[in-house]
């Protein structure tokens, strides 16, 4: 005779079998090595003038107080350790190509010889004022001329304000050195064939 199960039953039953446990995944027993860094190395990592591990970040962000970071710092670092992840993952994976710097372009991120410059275009925008301030000057008086003196003025917050280490700061200097060589440049002198 044939005993019939309702579904109910059938995953009643199912569920109170016992199971076999899952196994649990190895540690790995070998010791890690721990990371020694001084603030020398941790300068140098910020003006990306020398390359770091994994690890090295990891331990930079562990203890940021020991290391003097400031949040902005603490970013650059915390986005250096992603990069780092995302290129172990690429390398895992067989990918060669570097994407980057298009990746941080999408972002609006620009890399400089000090971290990343999260606003480049507001830097381009006074660099554009400044040099068509300077180029319809009508009484032009180098050094220091009157015409750029707004962005002159807003460079110089931007200097203040941030750093000096900062991307910032840097890209303020930048721009400030590049609209005083303009200002400083000869403009052309009318003569044959120019009127």
């Amino acid at each position: 005779m044939t005993v019939y199960i309702s579904a109910t039953e059938k995953i009643y039953r199912e569920i109170s079998k016992p199971s076999p446990r899952a196994a649990q995944p190895t540690r790995n027993t070998e010791t890690t090595k721990t990371v020694e860094l001084k603030q020398d190395d941790v300068d140098a990592i910020l003006r990306h003038s020398r390359s770091a591990t994994m690890e090295e970040l990891q331990c930079i962000l562990a203890h940021p107080k020991e290391f003097s970071l400031s949040p902005w710092q603490r970013d650059e670092i915390r986005l250096m350790l992603s990069i780092a992840v995302a290129a172990k993952s690429r390398q895992a994976r067989g990918i060669r190509e570097d994407r980057t710097p298009q990746f941080l372009a999408s972002f609006g991120i620009v890399t400089t010889p000090v971290g990343l410059l999260h606003n480049p275009e507001w830097f381009a925008a006074e660099l554009r004022a400044g040099t068509q301030a300077i180029a319809s000057c009508r009484n032009h008086q180098p050094p220091l001329c009157q015409c750029w003196r707004q962005s002159r003025h807003r460079l110089y917050n931007a200097r203040q304000i941030y750093d000096d280490k900062s991307p910032e700061a840097w890209a303020a200097l930048q721009a400030w050195e590049l609209l005083e060589e303009i200002e400083l440049s000869s403009r052309p002198v009318p003569g044959p064939g120019l009127t």
